[in-house]
C-alpha cells in the first residue's frame, strides 16, 4: 500500500528478479503510473522539483524484466477490495496514508488477503501528529505478536530535531491469520472496513468535486450542514 516514487517497488522487483522468484507484487496508489505530479528529485547533488509520471522516472533505472514481476493498482484501498480478486499474499508493505483509521484500514485489508502466515511491515513508526503507526502497533498488534523495529534513521534526525521521542523505523513481524482475525474478532473487522470505506467514497467525490469547482476546496461543508442544523 503506496508506491509514491516506486523505489520500494522497484527493490522488491529486484530481489524477485535476483532469487529467481516467479512472485508477483501489486503495488497501490492514488497516484497512477502515468500520472503526472510534482516529485523531488536528486539531480547534480541538489535537490530539484520536476512535475512528472512515476514511469518516467523509472525510465533510466528500471531494468524491463524486473516490471513483468509488477503489477499496478490505481485507486482506494476499500474500493480494490471490493473491485480486485487478489490472490493470497505473503508480504505486505504498509507506506500510504498515514493517519491511525488509513493505517488500520490497511492492515485489516491485508489480513484478509493474507496467507495462512503472512509477513507485515509497517513504515513510519514515530511520535508525529496525526501518525498512527506506533498508536496501532503499540496499543493493539504487539498485544498478540512480537514486533521489531527495524531502525532506519541512521543520522538520527528525527531524536535531534525533536521530531519524536521513540525511535523511527519500520515495524517488522510475522502473524497467523486466523489467529489476528479472531484476535480482533471478524465482525468488528468487517465493520471498521465499511466504515472506512464509506468516508473513502465521500472522500473521493470531495475530491472530484473540487477538481471540477476549484473554490468549493475552501468550503467545509461538514461546517455549514452543522450550523444549519442547530
Amino acid at each position: 500500500f503506496g508506491t509514491a516514487k516506486g523505489f520500494g517497488t522497484l527493490s522488491m522487483a529486484y530481489a524477485v528478479h535476483e532469487n529467481n522468484n516467479n512472485g508477483t507484487i501489486y503495488t497501490i496508489d492514488l497516484v497512477g503510473h502515468n500520472e503526472p505530479i510534482e516529485h523531488v528529485r536528486k539531480i547534480s547533488g541538489s535537490y530539484e522539483k520536476e512535475k512528472t509520471t512515476r514511469k518516467k522516472l523509472w525510465i533510466d533505472t528500471v531494468r524491463t524484466e524486473w516490471l513483468d514481476s509488477v503489477k499496478f493498482i490505481h485507486g482506494y484501498s476499500g474500493t480494490i477490495v471490493e473491485q480486485h480478486d487478489l490472490p493470497k499474499i505473503d508480504f505486505f508493505y504498509v507506506d500510504a496514508s498515514h493517519f491511525y483509521e488509513a493505517i488500520k484500514n490497511d492492515f485489516f485489508i491485508s489480513l484478509l488477503f493474507s496467507n495462512d502466515v503472512s509477513v507485515f511491515l509497517l513504515d513510519d513508526y514515530i511520535d508525529r501528529e496525526y501518525f498512527g503507526v506506533k498508536k496501532l502497533v503499540d496499543n493493539e498488534i504487539s498485544k498478540y505478536v512480537d514486533v521489531t523495529l527495524i531502525k532506519t534513521d541512521k543520522t538520527n534526525y528525527h531524536n535531534k530535531n525533536n521530531t519524536t521521542k521513540s525511535d523511527y523505523g519500520m515495524c517488522f513481524f510475522k502473524a497467523e491469520k486466523q489467529k489476528m482475525i479472531d484476535a480482533f474478532g471478524e465482525h468488528e473487522i468487517k465493520s471498521f472496513l465499511k466504515k472506512y470505506s464509506t468516508f473513502e467514497k465521500r472522500y473521493a467525490m470531495r475530491k472530484k468535486l473540487n477538481k471540477m469547482i476549484p473554490f468549493l476546496e475552501k468550503i467545509r461543508f461538514r461546517n455549514i450542514l452543522h450550523l444549519n442544523n442547530k
